[in-house]
C-alpha cells in the first residue's frame, strides 16, 4: 500500500486539504496585507498548471523561469511547475538583463512567470531568447495589454498532472559560485 505522501503531487494535495483555511503565505504590500490560504495556493497552482498544460501545451521536462520578487504568488508558480512536470528555474532579480540572458540561453525556458515590476525585462528576454514563447504576470493588480495575468486565467483547475521520477530534474538554480560569470 502506498503511503499518504509518497510523492510530491500527493503531498501537495494532502497539505492543501489538511490545512485548507490556514494562512500559507503572506506579506504586506501597498494595498495592505496579501495573504493566501493553503486552499488558495492549491487552487491558484492548479489553475496556472492547467493553463500551461492545456492552453499553452507546455511539455513535461521543459523549463519554466520565474522572474519575481518574493511574494505570495511565488509559491503557486513553483507548485504549478511541479504539477506540469516542468523544470523550475528561479531567477535572481538582482542580475542584469544581460546576465539573465546568458542563463536563459543556457536553460532554454518555454515560459517566464514574472511580476509586473519585471515585465519589461521579461519582454526583453523573450525578444532575445527564441525558446521563450510565453510570459505570464503573477500580480493580482497588474495591467498589461496582451500579457496574461495568472488571476485572469480561466477558472479551471483539473488536468492530467505529470508525475516525475525521483531522479528527474525539478529545479535548476544558477549561481555565480558554481557557473561563473554570466556574460554573452
Amino acid at each position: 500500500m502506498e503511503s499518504r505522501n509518497s510523492h510530491i503531487l500527493s503531498f501537495l494535495e494532502n497539505k492543501t486539504a489538511d490545512y485548507a483555511d490556514r494562512i500559507a503565505v503572506g506579506m504586506k504590500n501597498s494595498f495592505g496585507w496579501s495573504e493566501m490560504t493553503y486552499k488558495g495556493v492549491g487552487l491558484l497552482s492548479r489553475k496556472i498548471a492547467r493553463y500551461l498544460i492545456e492552453d499553452l501545451e507546455i511539455k513535461k521536462g521543459e523549463c519554466l523561469a520565474i522572474l519575481s520578487e518574493s511574494k505570495p504568488e511565488y509559491a503557486p508558480c513553483v507548485f504549478a511547475s511541479v504539477l506540469t512536470g516542468t523544470i523550475t528555474v528561479p531567477l535572481d532579480i538582482k542580475l542584469s538583463k544581460y546576465e539573465l540572458k546568458s542563463i536563459l540561453s543556457d536553460c532554454q525556458p518555454t515560459v517566464i512567470l514574472c511580476s509586473q515590476h519585471y515585465l519589461d525585462t521579461a519582454l526583453y528576454l523573450k525578444n532575445e531568447i527564441s525558446s521563450i514563447q510565453h510570459i505570464l504576470v503573477n500580480d493580482e493588480h497588474a495591467t498589461n495589454d496582451g500579457i496574461k495575468n495568472i488571476y485572469e486565467l480561466p477558472d479551471q483547475y483539473d488536468a492530467k498532472w505529470r508525475q516525475r521520477s525521483s531522479k528527474s530534474t525539478a529545479l535548476i538554480i544558477y549561481t555565480s559560485g558554481t557557473t561563473g560569470a554570466f556574460f554573452c
